[in-house]
């Protein structure tokens, strides 16, 4: 962001926008326009799914409109080849994003929720119960979930926060059975301010959630010989109106899939932007431990990309996580709470079906979590504007 000045606003998160993705944008319209179609599954959805899913290590790759898109048709898949079945719980943590858990009670199914570890914002894999039929792990805020005691046959992983997070040269999402990302105008890389993307290295899986994403319909009128399936009743029918599961649309368009690409090609330049952007902060409250939990990686050796710079108030600093976030946001810092807190404490699941014991570092971030920017288009004069205005609290509150 240019011409700053101390003041102006601080964003949560944006768009870093070059020349870069300029002229992708008008290279994309101007095809999109002379061969009339801007729909989805055109070359730029083509050769952006093809890189995502080289960059991730996954064989299958198919994009969508939204990383909560990604999860529905995820679970749906796992569903129809009977890895999940209705009924079923499935262990995910109580710290989480409210479409982690809406697709488990959309698609009849259990969630039995877990505390995640204190600092790291992820799932505590010693928590999980000894006998369970599934797994939903968020990579929650970028860091690394320890995945590695589960059975990949039945895990999903929810990468939406966690695109360019590595462990031993393994992508976030790349482990368990799907891994889901999304691309919407805060994170890590954008397609025009929405998308998402289901990777796989099963066929199967891959099959059943493309279909879904498209109608559930059997075929298109590009790609199949016109009439050549049957309804129900001995119909002779179209692939392209021929539906053989419910099914929505759920994918992404070609203006969006050609800025994917565009932004892809600078993730190197986004990630080591995030990442000093994160050191810096936290080395810039490294002395305030005594009110905060500060940030760490969740397992040993990741290489992680933070989503933002999350700390948790202690109970007890001589100040509360509202009066630290309102002091922020007059100075015109743009803060966020740490995602859902409890997730059982949302109005939406009040009386919902939910396993699990108590979460009490959940319970602290829900009460003290705080979220500051670390992206790419942050400057290091907007985050020492933002460590030296939290330090100027903190010492008025201790004086």
């Amino acid at each position: 962001m240019e011409n700053w000045s101390p003041g102006d606003r601080i964003q949560y998160g944006g768009i870093a926008w070059s020349e870069v993705e300029h002229r992708s944008a008008i290279y994309a319209l101007e095809t999109c326009a002379a061969t009339g179609w801007f729909g989805p599954n055109g070359p730029f959805s083509k050769e952006f799914s093809s890189s995502f899913a080289q960059y991730v290590g996954s064989r299958h790759c198919y994009l969508t409109n939204s990383g909560s898109s990604s999860l529905e048709l995820a679970v749906q898949a796992m569903l129809r080849t009977g890895r999940w079945q209705h009924g079923d719980t499935i262990a995910t943590p109580a710290l989480t994003f409210t479409t982690t858990l809406a697709v488990l009670f959309r698609n009849g199914l259990v969630p039995y929720v877990v505390d995640v570890q204190e600092g790291t914002y992820v799932i505590d894999p010693d928590l999980l119960p000894e006998k369970c039929s599934g797994y939903l792990v968020p990579h929650l805020l970028g860091n690394y979930a320890d995945v590695s005691s589960l059975p990949n046959e039945v895990l999903v992983e929810d990468s939406c926060d966690a695109l360019g997070t590595f462990l031993d040269g393994i992508h976030t999402g790349s482990s368990g059975a799907i891994g889901c990302f999304s691309f919407y105008g805060s994170h890590h890389i954008t397609t025009l301010g929405c998308g998402g993307a289901l990777v796989t290295d099963d066929d199967d899986l891959f099959s059943i959630a493309s279909q879904s994403a498209q109608w559930g319909r059997l075929g298109s009128a590009q790609n199949s010989e016109r009439y050549s399936s049957k309804l129900t009743s001995g119909t002779s029918y179209d692939p392209a109106f021929t539906w053989d599961m419910p099914g929505y649309n759920m994918q992404m368009v070609e203006m969006q899939a050609a800025m994917g690409t565009a932004q892809l090609s600078r993730i190197e330049e986004f990630n080591a932007a995030r990442k000093y952007n994160f050191e810096f902060l936290l080395e810039g409250f490294g002395d305030l431990e005594e009110f905060f939990v500060l940030p760490k990686v969740g397992v040993a050796n990741a290489d992680v990309v933070w989503f933002v710079f999350p700390v948790t108030v202690r109970d007890t600093a001589p100040f509360t996580r509202l009066e630290l976030a309102t002091h922020l946001e007059n100075l015109n810092i743009e803060t966020r709470p740490v995602m859902s807190g409890d997730v059982r404490n949302q109005p939406a699941y009040k009386t919902a079906n939910i396993l699990g014991p108590e979460a009490p570092n959940t319970k602290a971030v829900e009460q003290g979590g705080l979220e500051l920017g670390c992206w790419q288009g942050l400057s290091t004069e907007m985050l020492t504007y933002c460590i030296d205005k939290t330090h100027k609290f903190v010492s008025g509150k201790t004086g």
